[in-house]
């Protein structure tokens, strides 16, 4: 049986840059188990006795006895953890004298105990076991089968501390639905494994808790394989006003002084610079420089070029799973290389010395572009322009093509997703031809795809719990919300949802050329349109149905074939995205029936002054750090300890989002925390009195 479960275990098995993406699953046994007994002559429910290795699902027709088996669970130990998938499994040995058997599981708010009301208590249907015996009119069968349900809504919705479960055959007596008695003998009955059986047998309650959000690295565009864009913080509510941009707390020069960001962004990885430094990376466009720094501090660790051209400033760097290597797309070098690696420690050296590639392989421009995806097994996933979705290996001397998708979806200015599939990485890829496939990880073969005539410039998108797809697409004046499940089912009732059509006016043109964010709920995704007349607009779409939550009106505004901002998501709903030649960056909340702008900064003029960029995408740590490349004036200092002189530049810059949810009492010095500067003042002051008239303190 195919099952939401099976997927997000074997995926989370699988080690992304900082380990196990997932928190270890969680399996609850039954509290009690019982046989209840209903007689139809005296309608009377009995429970037996406990002790039951083998309890029985029944029908006895003469006397009419119906048996059910109910368990119960103790969910107790859930509170306060937000749950990703829950399941109920059972497993039945034998049956007698059926032929067919149709099982119904039931689900019910429980009270710890099996009491004879628990009968009738079942009020959710969870599903139908369905058995066909291969060999009609014997008199017993050996089956030997588990069987599991999805009970994740019921276990998030309980209200107390127990669950209760109930077996019972399908349907009303006496046909039962479906179930098949034969003559054999004169009472029909399967075995179910109580708690009394092995471990491997036992009723069980299996839980995937929602996945602990990684602290320790950003590590590609978007985060993760998936594009979630998901940041592990929440800001903090004294700063979700206009003071969002206010503060930053170090700027540091890109490399060659002019060298701009076109679509590129900030990554980093704690831990993996010299002496144990966490470091924040970014390159940028002409004269095509690397600069890798402090991420707290931004003090210089090493700023080289690669010797490329642009391509490395239109795109974002990606780090090795374990952060030591740092892997980019580029244009051609003297080796020949479009896909590039070199160590995190001390970069690529002069002149790139310290520079691998693919310039060996027949055709390395089948690596060059956009940003790379680093799967899970470590290769590297980029693509040939307007074609095919490639992958190569790094063994430490060079990189070398070693998997090829089998069609093409004239790729332009996307990026690979990947997803793990009860242990088939796939491969999901959209572009401009319209067809949005997915890819077999390990042959290449094309499991499915699915044409919606809609081409784009996004990533796809995938929820990292269930493998559902969400892609923005349409370049021919019609902007569409396209969702697949894993498999290449509509989710909704339109494959593809309308949201805008400028066929009346090209002025309103939106296009999809940037790739989505995914809240850490999974019920929102958000994405940003572009246009030639600054009519671009951040949508928030509802993933159950693919229904407009709400638009803001960004004036995002694309020029050319420049990759676009890709905006990412806090755990508390704040979306962060730049506008692209409009020259701003927002920040919008999320107050779930519109978002609401909460601040914007503006990008200095390019050197010329003839245009102002904010195509970059932000990165932001858990400990409050947005990190942006951007032009701007220099107003901070750094590691390094330069001095601001207040000119314009390119910057790689963090802005500090530490804040305040609200004052407490004790924090006499208001720096939103009680310690032992608060307890001086208090101690200070004891036994102080300020009443007028002093008499009255000594009441």
């Amino acid at each position: 049986m195919k099952t939401q479960l099976l997927r997000s275990v074997l995926f989370y098995v699988l080690l992304g840059c900082c380990g196990s993406l997932y928190s270890s699953e969680i399996l609850l046994y039954p509290v009690e188990d019982m046989e209840i007994t209903y007689s139809y002559d005296t309608s009377n429910p009995t429970v037996a006795s406990d002790g039951q290795w083998w309890p029985h699902v029944r029908w006895t027709p003469s006397p009419p006895l119906e048996d059910q088996f109910v368990c119960e669970f103790d969910v107790s130990s859930l509170a306060g953890k937000p749950i990703a998938y829950a399941e109920v499994c059972l497993y039945v040995e034998n049956s007698a004298a059926m032929d067919a058997i149709r099982l119904e599981t039931w689900i019910f708010e429980g009270n710890g105990l099996v009491q004879s009301d628990d009968y009738d208590a079942g009020d959710v249907l969870v599903g139908t076991w369905a058995w066909d015996s291969s060999s009609p009119g014997s008199e017993e069968s050996l089956i030997q089968q588990h069987f599991r349900f999805n009970v994740t809504e019921q276990i998030k919705k309980r209200d107390g501390h127990f669950v209760g479960v109930n077996l019972r055959l399908a349907g009303e007596r006496d046909d039962f639905n479906g179930n098949v008695f034969n003559t054999a003998g004169t009472t029909h009955w399967l075995a179910i494994a109580a708690s009394e059986n092995t471990v491997e047998l036992r009723p069980c309650l299996k839980i995937i808790p929602m996945p602990a959000q990684d602290s320790t690295c950003w590590q590609m565009k978007q985060k993760d394989i998936h594009n979630t864009g998901r940041a592990a913080v929440a800001v903090a509510a004294d700063r979700m006003n206009d003071t969002f941009f206010d503060t930053i707390i170090w700027q540091k020069r890109s490399g060659g002084g002019t060298g701009s960001f076109y679509g590129t962004g900030m990554i980093y990885y704690d831990g993996v610079g010299p002496d144990g430094t966490d470091v924040t990376l970014c390159a940028n466009t002409w004269p095509n420089h690397v600069t890798c720094v402090d991420r707290h501090t931004g003090k210089l660790i090493w700023q080289d070029t690669t010797t490329g051209g642009d391509t490395i400033g239109r795109t974002t760097q990606a780090f090795s799973n374990d952060g030591t290597t740092v892997y980019a797309s580029q244009d051609s070098i003297a080796a020949g290389h479009r896909c590039i690696a070199f160590p995190t420690v001390d970069g690529p050296g002069t002149s790139g010395a310290n520079v691998r590639g693919n310039g060996a392989d027949t055709d390395p421009t089948h690596l060059q572009y956009m940003s790379p995806t680093i799967a899970p097994d470590g290769r590297i996933f980029l693509h040939k322009w307007s074609e095919k979705v490639y992958a190569g290996a790094d063994n430490g001397t060079l990189i070398q093509e070693v998997w090829a998708s089998a069609a093409s979806n004239s790729v332009g200015q996307g990026d690979t997703a990947l997803y793990d599939d009860e242990g088939t990485l796939k491969v999901v890829q959209t572009g401009r031809s319209g067809r949005i496939s997915v890819f077999d990880g390990t042959s290449g073969a094309e499991l499915w795809y699915v044409n919606t005539y809609a081409g784009t410039d996004a990533s796809p998108t995938v929820d990292p719990i269930n493998g559902n797809i969400y892609v923005p697409g349409g370049f021919n004046r019609e902007l569409f919300i396209i969702g697949l499940d894993i498999d290449g089912n509509d989710l909704w009732d339109e494959r593809k949802i309308l949201l805008n059509d400028s066929e009346s006016d090209p002025n309103e043109l939106e296009e999809a050329r940037s790739t989505g964010c995914l809240s850490h709920d999974g019920r929102t995704f958000y994405f940003q349109s572009a246009g030639p007349q600054a009519g671009g607009k951040l949508y928030a779409i509802n993933t159950a149905d693919g229904a407009v939550k709400w638009t803001l009106e960004t004036n995002s505004w694309r020029q050319y074939d420049n990759p676009c901002s890709s905006p990412i998501v806090t755990e508390n709903g704040v979306v962060i995205v730049g506008n692209n030649y409009s020259g701003q960056y927002l920040a919008v909340k999320d107050n779930t029936t519109h978002g609401t702008l909460l601040d914007t900064f503006d990008v200095e003029p390019e050197w010329n002054g003839s245009t102002t960029l904010a195509l970059a995408s932000a990165s932001l740590s858990p400990n409050g750090m947005l990190y942006l490349p951007l032009r701007a004036l220099w107003t901070a200092s750094n590691g390094d300890g330069e001095t601001p002189d207040g000119s314009a530049g390119y910057f790689l810059t963090a802005f500090d989002l530490v804040g305040c949810d609200g004052p407490i009492v004790g924090d006499f010095d208001g720096n939103c925390k009680v310690n032992l500067v608060d307890l001086a003042k208090f101690a200070e002051n004891w036994m102080f009195c300020n009443i007028v008239p002093a008499l009255r303190c000594e009441d």
